[in-house]
């Protein structure tokens, strides 16, 4: 659908071409929406909750938006930063796993939860629509969760208080 996600694929077919090729050690993540503290701006909820501080500080109630109707399963970079590390001291090579959170939801909804946090208001931007959107992002987590006990320990709400209080230290 898009450059990124393309080059994603090649990745994975590289990644298994080396395994099986030269025996190198390589296990392959399929890592999903993972958001937190110190995520760019210009990812979305990052973006959303930058959007509120910066109102908060400087004037202004209004989050820009685009599409707000693609779902995402979310999960916590602190969740996400385990999972590689137990990956990166394990011996599971030739894995192909898909990494992410438990909690699913529109994008839309994510947002909502930040901007329960404060006073603000939703505002369509064209400009932020993308000309093609993944509009369904939910892994099926199972076979990381089995082979390595692994479960998110933080949710959405973490996520939504890490980004708001990151940008509330920053601007």
């Amino acid at each position: 659908a898009n450059p990124y996600s393309i080059s994603k694929v090649g990745h994975d077919l590289m990644s298994q071409y080396y395994y099986n090729a030269y025996g190198m050690k390589i296990i392959t993540t399929r890592m999903f929406s993972h958001e937190g503290s110190r995520r760019g701006k210009e990812f979305a909820l990052s973006s959303f909750a930058y959007q509120i501080v910066n109102g908060e500080k400087n004037g202004g109630n209004e989050v820009k938006h685009g599409n707000l109707d693609s779902i995402r399963t979310y999960n916590h970079i602190d969740d996400a930063i385990e999972a590689y590390w137990l990956c990166s001291e394990s011996d599971r090579y030739g894995e192909v796993y898909n990494i992410g959170g438990d909690e699913t939801c529109t994008v839309g909804e994510a947002l909502d939860i930040l901007i329960s946090k404060s006073d603000f208001t939703k505002v369509l931007d064209q400009d932020r629509v993308r000309p093609t959107d993944i509009t369904l992002q939910i892994p099926d987590s199972s076979k990381f969760k089995n082979d390595f006990g692994w479960k998110p320990k933080k949710g959405l709400e973490e996520i939504c208080d890490d980004l708001l209080n990151y940008w509330r230290n920053t601007i």
